[in-house]
């Protein structure tokens, strides 16, 4: 605000200054001063008001040098207040419901402002900085006019002019005055329309956005509403009401002093507070009916319903007259109906006479299921003209058809005392399950519905058609209801097309009762078997038992059946089905199962499985896997109905199973396979009684296990355990295992094992070796070790009893390259058991014969009470080349009891021996000589000779049919096989093709009757280059327990997984 400010600046050395107000410093603004260096201090002249002045100066120091002009600064003057004021109050409204207002505020120039509700702005208030809002600011004034002022000044502290603004205060709601309508007085009817006003105290203003204000009018029956129509922004707001047929009003008025109802809209007055609807109270000063006379009428109305009959009990049957009384008389076209209440269900009842009367009859005949303790209609809308008839009065309208509330007064049941009791019947059978078919095990709830409620003690009974024997249902529940629920549970050979039950008289008291709540019993005639109420009126339920197998059986004979036999197998179900696609039935044989396809028989009761046994299948007691080894595959196995069968089968091996009805045993009962390459397990073979469990156990040679070191490895016949295994030394090729047998060298119960290793070198080369195992525990009893280089002592070794008589079995050694006196002229040797001394050795007598190649038991051929022995010699000239020889000794003497030669040049006639077998049943063991090389009618097809032992002539010849074959390139006395009480024979043909099957070298190996001489079975092998049959032997006893003998065939080539890894096969 001042004008001639004082300027402030610094000198650096003494001089005179002038202000200046231009940048050329030629308008002073000040008179010249003389100053010192330093801080100075210059006041200029009179500046313009209001306005922005730019400060120069210019100094010439005391050698009259002039400075520049230099800017020091500007200063504005300012001397009027801020400009423009303007103050709003809540964004301009007028009014408001609460002291707390917003304030907006503005003025050019301010920068503070003084708000008070004092007039002048000179109290009441403070100076604060500038704002355009000023939030929840408090009136001085309540339900009135408020006034608030402002004023404004600047930063110069000018001060501008005070301004004010005014607000009416109102936080009392509108309420409601009076109630009119602008429709004169009058009667008024159906599709009029009436304008009714609600007047408030202040004008009120109505929002719709969430819903239309209503008002409720007493209109009879029914209350009409009136919807607001207009009058927003005044103090009166318009309803507007359609008339309706079957109102009725003899003065219009509002239902209640709550009539007037937001209905999600609003009602407010100028300052927003809610109106407060409540209205004069019906008929009161104010109200509608007080200010107006407006009668509505649309026809006549109902003023009461009752009877002319007597109150009482009526059953039945009985007929009740019930009058209909209106107004005024009405006149009737058609057949109205009035429905009542008369227990499950209601009863309609049709218009019997009346017209141009005000009473209207209605004649209702009492019916069977009929109840109730107090006959009544069954609401206020029962009495109908919905079928097209009409009940009008003389003008033509509408009767208003709106019966008194049942109970109350005008009603039915309030004029008269009329008891309806029928006595219970059936009126409907069904059933809560929805149309299916159901099998064995589905309970099916079957609901018998009375026609009125019943009380039931005792357990009556329900008999169902259910096809041979009909099913007799127990009651289960519904007792103090209309309906009884018996539980049918579906058994096994139920069935029926179309669920029913027997006839009419099928629901049975059985002792028990049904009655009603008077005492009454049911009548229990249930609706014919045809009636759309009876079961099978009402539902489609069929009843399928669900087939089950009953029984598996098989139309094979019991007995023993090999590779190639033809099993058929029958599976029994309780019911006749339907089979698609190829079920099957998985087998019990061994390593790997059987799977038999599905042959025949749907559309009966028995399907059958052809099962044909494969080679390496095995079953003691044929069966099959589990009791879910029927499969469909795919297919389907179903009853006559489509209900899939119960595929379970009983447990394998109890009553109604395969194994339980039949004795079906396959010739194979058990393969062991080795795992390594090369080794040909089952190179030998031999047996006895090691752990003297009873059952033979097997020994198996591997002379090839782990390149020629070779192994034994001891089975248990019992379980097929193992129990020992014996391994030849390590790297030495010894061939260990190449020869076996047993023998009870020591007596103490366990047969003993005897071990060839026909290249074990010692302190030479291939001189051999036999060690003598002990049964019972494997140890080492004693070793014989040969004497020569190329001896091979133990390339053959076998048991031949106790022929030294010192009660421990002694057994025979072949060296067949031993040269004794010759060249490879061959010996062998009988050790006693106990301590492996000599007790005989016979030595070749020709060059090269090879004896003791094969050497055997002979059993007590001469009967002498002394086992005897055989030896051969193949490669013995006779009277040819390598025709072969085989004699055999007398235990007793050592003396030559027979001597069989080859017949051909080589023949090599005894390459495999067996002996100590009674064949012909003469008491004297017999024996067996093989010759693989013979030709017979064509090349190396083999030959076998079983020899009498009592007269030394053959009793059989066998003899092989294909060139290269090599029959009898193994032999044993194979035991009882057919348990015929007779010694049987098996015989390996190792470079069999297998049967004629187009293989190669596949093996094979036969079993003859020892009576006969004739083939029991035969086993064929069925990969090329098995060699089957490459060592045979028969167990001498059986590992199963039963009273046929055993018999086992190596398989050394067999392939196993790998190559000529080897396997054996024991047979029964």
């Amino acid at each position: 605000q001042t004008l001639t400010p004082s300027v402030a600046y610094t000198l650096s050395e003494a001089a005179t200054v002038t202000l200046y107000s231009d940048s050329g410093c030629s308008s002073s603004i000040s008179a010249a001063a003389v100053l010192s260096a330093g801080s100075n201090t210059q006041t200029t002249t009179s500046l313009s008001a209001n306005a922005i002045t730019t400060i120069y100066a210019k100094a010439i120091d005391t050698s009259l040098n002039n400075s520049t002009c230099t800017s020091i600064g500007s200063y504005e003057t300012d001397t009027q207040g801020p400009l423009f004021p303007t103050l709003t109050i809540n964004s301009g409204s007028t009014h408001t419901n609460t002291v707390l207002v917003d304030l907006t505020l503005s003025a050019v120039g301010s920068g503070e402002m003084f708000i008070t509700n004092t007039a002048g702005c000179g109290t009441g208030g403070n100076w604060e900085t500038y704002s355009t809002s000023k939030t929840a600011w408090v009136l001085n004034q309540t339900n009135g006019i408020a006034t608030v002022f402002v004023k404004f000044r600047d930063a110069a502290l000018n001060e501008g002019t005070c301004i004010s603004n005014t607000i009416t205060h109102d936080n009392i709601p509108a309420t409601v005055a009076s109630i009119t309508s602008s429709n004169a007085n009058g009667t008024f009817t159906s599709a009029e329309i009436i304008s009714v006003q609600v007047v408030f105290n202040e004008a009120v203003t109505v929002s719709t956005v969430s819903g239309t204000p209503t008002l409720t009018l007493e209109t009879g029956g029914t209350d009409a509403t009136a919807s607001y129509a207009s009058g927003s922004g005044t103090a009166t707001l318009s309803f507007t009401y359609t008339i309706s047929h079957g109102e009725h009003s003899s003065d219009l008025d509002y239902v209640a002093t709550s009539s007037l109802a937001l209905n999600g809209g609003t009602i407010k007055d100028a300052a927003t507070n809610n109106s407060t609807n409540t209205l004069p109270a019906p008929g009161a000063a104010n109200s509608l009916g007080a200010n107006k006379s407006l009668v509505i009428y649309t026809g006549a109305q109902i003023t009461n319903v009752t009877s002319s009959e007597a109150n009482g009990v009526y059953s039945d049957g009985q007929t009740i007259s019930i009058q209909v009384v209106f107004e005024n008389p009405v006149n009737v076209t058609g057949i109205p109906t009035l429905t009542l209440e008369t227990g499950t269900t209601d009863s309609v009842v049709n218009y019997s006479g009346g017209t141009g009367t005000n009473t209207l009859t209605f004649i209702y005949t009492v019916a069977t299921g009929n109840n109730s303790a107090d006959l009544v209609y069954v609401a206020t809308d029962s009495l109908s003209t919905e079928n097209g008839s009409t009940i009008k009065d003389s003008g033509l309208n509408d009767a208003i058809l709106t019966l008194a509330t049942p109970g109350l007064a005008g009603s039915l049941s309030f004029n008269k005392n009329i008891v309806v009791d029928s006595v219970p019947k059936v009126v409907q059978v069904t059933s809560s399950v929805t149309n299916a078919t159901y099998g064995v095990g589905s309970v099916i709830p079957i609901q018998i519905i009375f026609g009125e409620t019943v009380t039931v003690t005792g357990t009556p009974q329900l008999t169902l058609e259910t096809g041979t024997i009909d099913e007799v249902v127990n009651y289960t529940s519904g007792s103090g209801s209309h309906t009884l629920v018996f539980n049918y549970t579906v058994a096994q050979g139920d069935t029926s097309a179309d669920l029913n039950y027997n006839n009419t008289s099928s629901l049975a008291f059985n002792s028990g009762t049904i009655k009603d709540s008077n005492g009454n019993d049911a009548t229990l005639t249930l609706p014919t078997l045809s009636d759309a109420n009876s079961l099978a009126g009402n539902k489609a339920i069929v009843i399928d038992s669900i087939p089950s197998v009953s029984n598996i059986t098989s139309a094979t004979a019991d007995g023993t059946y090999e590779p190639g036999d033809s099993i058929s197998i029958q599976v029994l179900f309780n019911l006749p089905v339907i089979v698609t696609g190829t079920p099957t039935l998985t087998l019990e044989t061994g390593t790997t199962d059987a799977v038999v396809s599905y042959t025949s028989g749907s559309g009966t009761s028995t399907l059958i499985f052809n099962y044909t046994v494969s080679a390496g299948e095995f079953f003691s007691d044929l069966d099959y896997v589990s009791t879910i080894s029927l499969e469909l595959n795919g297919g389907t196995i179903q009853s006559t109905a489509s209900q899939n069968a119960i595929l379970t089968l009983v447990s394998p091996g109890v009553s109604g199973s395969l194994g339980a009805n039949k004795a079906l045993r396959s010739l194979l009962l058990r393969t062991t396979s080795w795992t390594n390459n090369n080794e040909e397990f089952g190179f030998s073979l031999a047996s006895g009684d090691i752990n003297n469990d009873g059952k033979p156990d097997v020994i198996v040679g591997i002379p090839d296990f782990n390149s020629g070191d070779g192994k034994i490895i001891i089975y248990s016949g019992q379980d097929n355990s193992v129990l020992f295994e014996k391994t030849g030394t390590s790297s030495a090729v010894d061939n260990f295992g190449s020869a076996i047998t047993t023998a009870d060298v020591n007596n103490d119960g366990h047969d003993d094992f005897i071990v060839g290793i026909p290249l074990f070198d010692d302190t030479g080369t291939d001189r051999g070796k036999v060690t003598v195992y002990s049964g019972a525990d494997g140890s080492i009893l004693y070793s014989i070790i040969g004497v020569a280089d190329g001896d091979q002592l133990g390339a053959a070794v076998a048991k031949v009893g106790d022929i030294d008589g010192d009660g421990k079995e002694d057994f025979i050694v072949g060296v067949p390259f031993a040269n004794s006196g010759g060249t490879q002229r061959g010996q062998a040797t009988i050790y006693s058991g106990v301590d492996g001394s000599i007790y005989a050795t016979i030595s070749g007598g020709e060059n090269d014969a090879l004896l003791g190649s094969a050497v055997s038991g002979a059993g007590d051929i001469n009967n002498d009470g002394i086992p005897d022995f055989m030896i051969s010699a193949p490669l013995a000239d006779g009277t040819g080349s390598n025709r072969g020889k085989v004699r055999i000794y007398s235990g007793d003497n050592l003396s030559v009891l027979y001597t069989k030669f080859g017949s051909a040049d080589e023949d090599k006639f005894g390459s495999t021996l067996s002996g100590g077998s009674d064949v012909n049943g003469d008491g004297r063991a017999d024996f067996m000589i093989g010759s693989p090389f013979v030709n017979g009618a064509g090349t190396d097809r083999g030959e076998v000779i079983v020899y009498s032992g009592t007269t030394g002539t053959a009793l059989y010849t066998i003899t092989g049919t294909n060139d290269n074959d090599y029959l009898g390139f193994s032999i044993s006395f194979a035991g009882d096989v057919n348990n015929d009480n007779r010694q049987d024979f098996i015989i390996g043909i190792p470079q069999s093709d297998g049967g004629g099957g187009g293989g190669s070298l596949r093996g094979q190996a036969k079993v003859y009757s020892g009576a006969t001489g004739l083939s029991l079975y035969t086993v064929n092998g069925t990969s090329d280059g098995d060699a089957l049959g490459r060592t045979v032997l028969g167990l001498g006893g059986t590992i199963e327990a039963d009273s046929h003998d055993d018999f086992v065939i190596s398989i050394p080539l067999a392939d196993a997984g790998g190559t000529d890894r080897g396997n054996i096969n024991i047979f029964r």
